[in-house]
């Protein structure tokens, strides 16, 4: 259903089944079958490794114009970022023929690309990541994209490698050791060339039944909201980049991430090229409040009651994602623009 003022952006999504001539029916069925091949599971992860490390070796060359132009090495490190992303874009988008539709209002798609912003999303799927790369993909921001991550991932390959010349913050998750360091991240943030949108999980870990049961024990004895379909949001960390980023940042985009006919998503489910539909409903606030530390609270709140106006009437405007910009990057080198245009250099 679209509501009025909706932004439509029309998707080159895979073909949809129907009144299809016996062929092309067979050449469907065929491709679906050699998608579950583990001979082209294994190609598609020699690809993204082998790019990955010469990705990784060139972004280490890199760290030699950091003393002569910081600006420089940030701007050709988001190049090399998009080029590693976009394979993984490319896998939910072409390969699974997964659809992601953004919820939102006119005003809110023109400012998008076009600004530093705070993003924050909930923590429910595995793939729940990829659904927000497509979204910075479309948008021209998928190589400046930044995320509050747990230590841990820094030390895996490509991923963490990646992240770590793209100046992404590292924590703990205990803020006693954290706050210095993740302070100290956020400032060096604040004169980025590339606008960038800085993601976080407000709950901290991935939504599941027990930690939900114990979280809201907690919610219970402290008085708070009890929530049914997120855990208790931790606010320092929200809090502390609103105030680090103030003045760089120009908005909080609220973001609610849900799956039609209740599925849970898998990448592995990616890899074998199954189809899921994704639903983003995005909510914006443009003005860094002072004392905003109950405001994660509130979005995870109204989070839930879009989830489950979602589940009862389905959710009311629409914008698709999709490019094909994800699909050539390996073959041409690609300037994403914001716009959703392309630019090719050789």
């Amino acid at each position: 259903m679209e509501g009025e003022g909706a932004a439509c952006i029309p998707q080159d999504g895979c073909p949809q089944r129907g009144a299809v001539h016996p062929l092309l029916s067979s050449a469907m069925g065929l491709l679906a079958f050699l998608k579950t091949q583990f001979v082209l599971h294994l190609l598609v992860g020699f690809v993204f490794v082998v790019s990955g490390l010469v990705i990784n070796f060139v972004q280490l060359c890199t760290l030699a114009l950091w003393p002569v132009s910081k600006q420089l090495y940030r701007r050709l490190n988001c190049r090399l970022a998009y080029s590693l992303w976009s394979q993984l874009v490319m896998l939910l988008e072409w390969w699974s023929c997964t659809e992601c539709t953004l919820f939102t209002d006119q005003a809110t798609v023109e400012r998008f690309g076009k600004e530093h912003a705070v993003i924050i999303l909930n923590h429910n799927f595995e793939i729940d990541f990829l659904c927000g790369w497509t979204m910075c993909e479309r948008f021209g921001v998928l190589g400046s994209s930044k995320v509050l991550a747990k230590k841990e991932l820094l030390y895996v390959p490509l991923i963490g490698w990646t992240w770590y010349f793209l100046e992404i913050v590292f924590c703990k998750r205990k803020w006693e050791e954290d706050r210095d360091t993740v302070i100290e991240g956020l400032k060096r943030l604040s004169d980025y060339p590339e606008y960038m949108w800085f993601l976080l999980y407000c709950e901290g870990t991935r939504f599941t039944e027990t930690k939900h049961r114990v979280s809201m024990e907690v919610a219970a004895a402290k008085g708070l909201p009890v929530l049914k379909y997120h855990l208790l949001p931790r606010t320092k960390g929200f809090t502390t980049a609103v105030k680090c980023l103030r003045g760089t940042v120009a908005a909080v985009y609220d973001v609610t991430l849900n799956f039609r006919g209740n599925k849970n998503p898998s990448l592995l489910g990616i890899l074998y090229g199954k189809k899921y539909e994704a639903d983003m409903c995005v909510r914006q606030t443009f003005e860094a409040r002072r004392n905003c530390a109950g405001w994660p609270l509130l979005s995870l709140s109204v989070s839930g009651f879009i989830q489950v106006c979602a589940e009862r009437q389905g959710p009311p405007c629409l914008v698709k994602l999709h490019r094909a910009v994800t699909i050539c990057v390996s073959i041409f080198a690609v300037q994403p623009q914001p716009t959703g245009r392309v630019s090719w250099s050789a």
